[in-house]
């Protein structure tokens, strides 16, 4: 540091010399001539300044420019110098040289580098800002890693792999250096190890390059061989190596010691034999036959939740046949009801030196081979049965019997009366596992469905042990009202509809109505609710009606036209309830004209007929009459006025506007553009003009004209 300071005072004393103006060329041709990781080397052509500064600045390029009158203190460490105005490009070099070297860089990463020229001295700097060369490099990415494999393993025969699997993408060889946790090394890229103690151990791999270097540590973890033994625990009554069945139970106990490398936890695996195993560390078995069986047991040390070497260990135990056969004993009832029970239980075993034992409460007992036992109150009751052969096996026989009182037995869901209809009625039992029966009812859904009128009566029977019980219940089904309502209609427009409904009760109609009779004039909707004469039962229908008019149109006034081009004649109000027919045998209601003459059509419906004619003549003379699209009243000279020009005589001519509202009418063919006095409202108009042609014939025009401000 004393070194950099005295090279900027004997620097400054250079400069002092030199005159303090902005130098005129710049610095050119930056070069990295050598990239690392966290390094590089650059050079360049100095310009004609007195000295000059280089700039580096991370993952963007460099936008801030030096002060004037500020030396700048720079350091090769990326970083630690002073920076330009945007706090992120740092001044690594100030000097008169053309090279320099950077330390301190991230991997992988961009850097952008500038230099800037300058002349001055002391506290007066002029830097050259233009045409500054810029240049940027990527330093190379180097990451150690590795795989170990195994990295949990006994120590017992135990090999480590150790996989590099660095990553560098740099051009210069790699130099590794392995540190395997115990003060041995290996300088090769993937090696193998094996280790003479157990433990854990710290894996450190170093790997380095020409201006590169990183370095990772993982563990490795070794363990010794447990030693273990089981035995049968003493304080567990008859926990003997030999035992009856049934009702043998054999409690294992289990001990473990680890020579080194303590653990967190010890896993445990039995295998007694019969195809069953067990995890738990102090077992319990009991077999479920006789025989003699190999009981073994593996531990596994545990650390981290990973498996560590086990040991195996294995004893014989034998089961021998018990005093009791099951299929030897028999119950008389296992269910009867409170009144008068008596259940009788026996064993019929042939075997001799056998004591029979039987317990019914925890104070009633009786010992023999059969006993007879009857119950004060319902319930359900334990029966067991201990026998003993010559105090060695001793087995253990348990059932129930149960004793009831009278079922509370009844089903809801059902009422006394109901309307006639396809719905399915859900009946709810009071106790499950009894069935329904009688007409319509479904035992399998307990359900009762209302498609039939009639009386009918519904039976759930429940039965439990010998107890029997019938519950009934009745229910009436009345038929729907049925009665005759027109279908969707149409009548003539001033026609009517009657409506009767006999022989009911109450008659209530959608509109409030409480009539059985009824006259219908309107279209609509109509709807009616019919009680039957108890008023319970309902039934309701709904219909529309439409009304027709006879056809009413006009096909207008003779008319002379001087073209037949794209005219047509009609009625464009068309309904689908019409029929149309023409003279000349047409079937639509709109006909396009090809020739002059009479034309007449008839209209028809269910509801009348009428029939109109039209007489069409063609002057081609009023072709010749012309008039404007458009005119301007603005007294401007040009086309201030609308005029229908031709050789006719005017006899009217009407102006209507927008909305169809007759506004101007004169006998004659022009309109000054006003109404009342004032000037009409710019848009668009529509006028008919009625005329006499030359030969004396009615003719008339009709089109739209626009009237612009």
């Amino acid at each position: 540091m004393k070194a950099l300071v005295s090279s900027i005072f004997f620097f400054l004393a250079c400069l002092t010399s030199t005159k303090a103006q902005t130098p005129s060329q710049a610095a050119s041709n930056i070069k990295i001539t050598q990239v690392g990781c966290d390094e590089m080397t650059i050079t360049w052509n100095n310009g004609n300044g007195v000295g000059r500064i280089v700039v580096i600045q991370e993952n963007q390029q460099i936008s801030g420019i030096p002060t004037d009158n500020r030396f700048y203190i720079p350091n090769n460490n990326f970083g630690q110098g002073d920076s330009l105005e945007s706090h992120s490009a740092f001044v690594v070099y100030n000097g008169t040289s053309n090279t320099t070297k950077i330390s301190k860089l991230k991997h992988n990463t961009r850097y952008f580098i500038k230099v800037f020229e300058f002349n001055g001295a002391g506290s007066i700097f002029w830097y050259k800002t233009d045409n500054v060369p810029e240049a940027d490099s990527v330093t190379f990415l180097l990451q150690a890693d590795f795989d170990i494999a195994p990295s949990y393993q006994c120590l017992q025969g135990n090999k480590s792999a150790f996989l590099n699997t660095s990553q560098f993408n740099g051009k210069t060889a790699l130099n590794y250096t392995w540190n395997f946790g115990n003060g041995v090394t290996s300088a090769q890229k993937d090696t193998v190890y094996s280790y003479l103690n157990s433990g854990i151990f710290k894996i450190k791999l170093s790997v380095s390059s020409i201006g590169c270097s990183d370095e990772i540590e993982k563990n490795d973890t070794i363990v010794a061989k447990p030693e273990i033994s089981f035995k049968l625990d003493p304080n567990f009554i008859g926990n003997d190596s030999i035992q009856c069945f049934p009702g043998n139970q054999f409690r294992f106990l289990p001990k473990v010691k680890f020579k080194s490398l303590g653990v967190s936890s010890n896993q445990y695996t039995w295998f007694f034999g019969d195809g069953r195993s067990s995890g738990e560390g102090r077992a319990l078995h009991e077999y479920n036959d006789t025989g003699t069986f190999v009981v073994q047991l593996i531990v596994n040390g545990t650390w981290n939740s990973r498996d560590y070497c086990a040991d195996t260990i294995d004893a014989i135990y034998r089961v021998t046949s018990g005093p009791l056969d099951s299929n030897s004993i028999s119950f008389s009832d296992t269910a009867l009801c409170l009144q008068g029970n008596i259940f009788e239980f026996e064993n019929t075993s042939p075997k001799g030196g056998i004591t029979n034992t039987w317990f019914f409460s925890k104070s009633d007992s009786f010992i023999g081979n059969k006993a007879t036992w009857s119950f004060s109150q319902p319930g359900k009751y334990a029966v067991k049965l201990i026998a003993s052969e010559n105090n060695f096996c001793k087995d253990t026989f348990i059932d129930s019997v149960e004793v009831f009182d009278k079922p509370n037995n009844f089903f809801s869901g059902l009422d006394t009366f109901y309307c006639q209809s396809n719905d399915i009625i859900k009946l709810r039992p009071n106790l499950d596992g009894g069935y329904f029966f009688g007409t319509n009812t479904n035992s399998v859904d307990s359900s009762f469905s209302l498609v039939d009128t009639g009386q009918y009566i519904i039976s759930y029977v429940y039965t439990k042990g010998d107890c029997k019980d019938t519950f009934t219940a009745k229910t009436k089904i009345s038929p729907k009202p049925s009665f005759y309502f027109p279908s969707d209609t149409s009548i003539c427009l001033g026609d009517t509809i009657s409506i009767v409904i006999e022989n009911f009760g109450s008659v209530v109609w959608k509109d409030g109505l409480q009539d059985s009779f009824r006259k219908i004039t309107k279209a609509g909707e109509y709807g009616l609710t019919v009680f039957d004469k108890l008023g319970i039962c309902q039934a309701t229908d709904s219909f529309t009606l439409n009304q027709i008019q006879a056809p009413l149109f006009n096909l207008g006034k003779d008319t002379v036209l001087c073209s037949l081009a794209n005219y047509s004649i009609g009625i464009k109000t068309n309904s689908d309830l019409n029929n149309y027919l023409w003279n000349t045998g047409s079937t639509s209601p709109i006909i396009n004209l090809d020739n002059a003459g009479n034309y007449i059509l008839t209209v028809s419906n269910t509801c009348g007929s009428l029939t109109d004619e039209i007489n069409i003549e063609v002057n081609r003379n009023l072709c010749a009459i012309s008039y404007p699209n458009a005119f301007s009243p603005n007294d401007d000279g040009v086309n201030d006025l609308f005029q229908v020009k031709g050789n006719f005589s005017p006899l009217s001519m009407d102006i209507y506007n927008r909305w169809g509202q007759l506004i101007y009418e004169k006998e004659r063919a022009i309109w000054d553009g006003f109404v009342q006095g004032k000037k009409a409202q710019q848009g668009i108009y529509y006028f008919i003009l009625i005329a006499l042609d030359r030969a004396g014939r009615k003719i008339q025009i009709k089109d739209f004209i626009y009237l612009v401000d």
